[in-house]
């Protein structure tokens, strides 16, 4: 027979439970909602071009109209909403992956870190690639691969973000194959935007595959080594 101490111990311990779980949450919450609202905000801004942008099985229209007829100065308000939406939400994608790896609650801590490392890897590779254009004089190349890899990764970026959502609210007896669902379709579609942006720019010019292996080696490989060292010295 269970004590009334045991039991008010029983009741304490679940309320400091749920309190605990309720504080872990509350931030992922109101960033999902932060989320959420650039989006509707991007959409409502820009109806002409995000119309084009969400046709997924047309996205070649999109690339065709906004890539190689009109400016794609990274200054212009959708371009620079997307690139912000997609390391939020890439941010967010690995502060759950490492939530479910580690078996942990959802950590403001390393959501922060993701950030900054996205922040820092891809600001400094389009510093990069707007030199490797300049130096080697193949501006317009380089500008395609930029514009062309930001749309195709803002547009995987919505497909993630609705992953996290299910993930983290919805109810699945099985979670292990939804977060293996979620990472091939991120992993897969990641690779074949590297491969289809950089052999698009080869089509154009093959003379560009010595700038373009020159490019891929300082700005794709040695940053990944570097994370690699952060998260390892960090959270292990």
């Amino acid at each position: 027979m269970i004590s009334p101490i045991g039991s008010a111990e029983s009741f304490i311990f679940v309320f400091m439970w749920i309190e605990k779980s309720y504080n872990n949450t509350v931030w992922i919450f109101l960033l999902f909602l932060l989320v959420f609202f650039g989006i509707r905000q991007l959409y409502l801004k820009n109806k002409a071009e995000a119309n084009y942008f969400i046709r997924f099985f047309d996205f070649s229209s999109y690339l065709r109209i906004y890539g190689n007829d009109r400016d794609i100065s990274f200054v212009r308000s959708f371009s620079l909403g997307l690139y912000l939406l997609s390391i939020f939400i890439y941010s967010l994608f690995s502060c759950i992956l490492v939530a479910f790896y580690t078996e942990s609650v959802y950590s403001s801590r390393v959501f922060i870190l993701a950030l900054g490392c996205i922040l820092l890897i891809t600001l400094s590779r389009y510093l990069l690639a707007r030199f490797i254009g300049w130096l080697f004089d193949i501006q317009s190349v380089m500008q395609g691969i930029l514009f062309r890899t930001l749309s195709y990764y803002a547009s995987l970026a919505l497909v993630v973000f609705g992953i996290c959502l299910i993930f983290v609210y919805g109810v699945f007896d099985n979670q292990n194959f939804l977060f293996k669902l979620g990472l091939g379709l991120f992993l897969i579609p990641n690779l074949l935007i590297q491969i289809h942006s950089y052999f698009w720019a080869i089509k154009r010019n093959p003379r560009n595959t010595f700038y373009l292996f020159l490019y891929i080696c300082i700005s794709k490989i040695a940053p990944w080594i570097w994370v690699y060292k952060v998260i390892h010295t960090t959270l292990i």
